[in-house]
């Protein structure tokens, strides 16, 4: 008899614009491929397209709409502001309504932005098995984003939204009774292993497409590709320094050089990356683009030049998946386990991004070779389909979804 798993995403998981509904995305298609019944709860922002719907239609069985709240009020509450916008009373009893004859085996909470809708649901509907999916710890990472913007109102909220995930991860999340912790990386593991003894906790690997990574293809349009969520400062700080202090060299350097940033802006203002680019005549900005196939295809390298964040760098992975060669610094590879010169090129600084950019311009053979071996080691160790029969069926068969730091190719270098 095929179980049945409620999903409760942060995002409607389509169209896949940016890293958070990739993941998501690929964990249901794991788990309809793997015999679950799947059931599909995600809050969002604006209006969810027929469309979207009809993609998720063909892994779901049923897929609801909470719709978030921007009350200024919201500022006030002793929640997160990420978390206390997402709870809409009437929604999610309506959608409690909708489901009360399902008997469900387990509900995924598919990020701590959710857990109290889950909290919801789960009493409604009499779930007991939770899962909590740590995407980042959430302190760490609403500090780094207070670090990265300009905007002082922006960082007095970040600052206030990480002391609130302080407050709740100490005084409200131990009172919640979860069957585990399913941790994208294995850092934070440790870290969580440490903070929540009670707790189960497992690795589970970032949904990467690993049954369809594309493969590479040789390219000689010097086109560089950057993709990421346009309305996080964090990714907004990354790119502009990277225009700042690297952009201008490499088209100095080669007349036929590129740069195509793409991603979600979720319509915010985009005045700080549109007057930037509008200086220079070798950049093409792409808002919100509903698939990101042909920007793969057309790209030669990718980067991912943040400077500040938490947790997994879906970006990095997925441009690996996708057959293009990585150039990063250390925050872009955090949590991933890529070794940098075998899987992946990592920099330290300015002068050491521009040199890899420049090495794999004019090396084919090692771009080749970059993405070979990251392909190879994220077929390995992110099969997240082997990693989710094993947590939710409780299979003893050795899985590659699980990977031990004491590996010697699950390096942090």
């Amino acid at each position: 008899m095929r179980k049945s798993v409620l999903l409760v995403a942060q995002d409607f998981p389509y169209p896949l614009n940016y890293a958070g509904p990739v993941d998501s995305f690929n964990k249901i298609r794991a788990l309809h491929a793997n015999g679950f019944n799947v059931y599909l709860v995600a809050t969002t922002k604006g209006r969810v397209e027929n469309e979207s719907i009809g993609v998720m239609s063909e892994y779901c069985v049923q897929s609801h709409v909470i719709h978030r709240s921007y009350n200024v009020t919201n500022l006030f509450s002793l929640l997160p502001f990420q978390m206390k916008s997402r709870i809409n009373e009437i929604e999610i009893h309506r959608i409690c309504m909708l489901m009360k004859s399902v008997k469900f085996d387990t509900i995924i909470c598919d990020g701590y932005y959710v857990i109290e809708v889950v909290k919801k649901i789960a009493q409604c509907l009499n779930i007991e098995d939770i899962y909590l999916r740590v995407n980042n710890n959430e302190i760490s990472y609403f500090i780094s984003l207070a670090k990265s913007s300009r905007n002082v109102l922006k960082k007095i909220y970040y600052v206030s939204d990480a002391i609130r995930f302080y407050l709740h991860e100490k005084f409200v999340l131990p009172k919640i009774k979860l069957k585990g912790m399913l941790h994208v990386s294995h850092d934070e593991k440790m870290h969580y292993e440490s903070k929540f003894p009670e707790f189960n906790h497992f690795f589970l690997p970032a949904a990467v497409d690993v049954n369809n990574m594309r493969a590479y293809v040789k390219r000689d349009r010097k086109n560089v590709l950057y993709v990421g969520s346009l309305f996080m400062p964090n990714n907004i700080e990354g790119l502009i320094w990277y225009i700042e202090h690297i952009h201008d060299a490499l088209t100095h350097r080669y007349a036929d050089y590129i740069l195509n940033v793409a991603g979600n802006v979720r319509g915010a203002d985009c005045k700080q990356l549109d007057d930037l680019f509008s200086t220079r005549t070798n950049i093409s900005f792409v808002k919100s683009p509903p698939d990101l196939t042909l920007l793969y295809d057309e790209a030669m390298i990718f980067i991912n030049p943040m400077l500040n964040g938490a947790g997994v760098k879906l970006k990095t992975l997925n441009a690996i998946c996708a057959g293009l060669p990585v150039v990063s610094t250390i925050v872009g590879n955090e949590g991933t386990g890529l070794v940098n010169g075998k899987h992946i090129m990592v920099a330290t600084e300015a002068n050491s991004f521009f040199e890899h950019i420049v090495l794999l311009i004019e090396n084919e053979d090692m771009r080749h070779a970059l993405v070979m071996n990251g392909q190879k080691f994220l077929a390995h160790f992110y099969n997240q389909s082997a990693a989710l029969e094993r947590i939710l069926v409780g299979s003893l068969e050795p899985q590659l979804g699980v990977v031990s730091k004491s590996d010697p190719t699950f390096s942090q270098k």
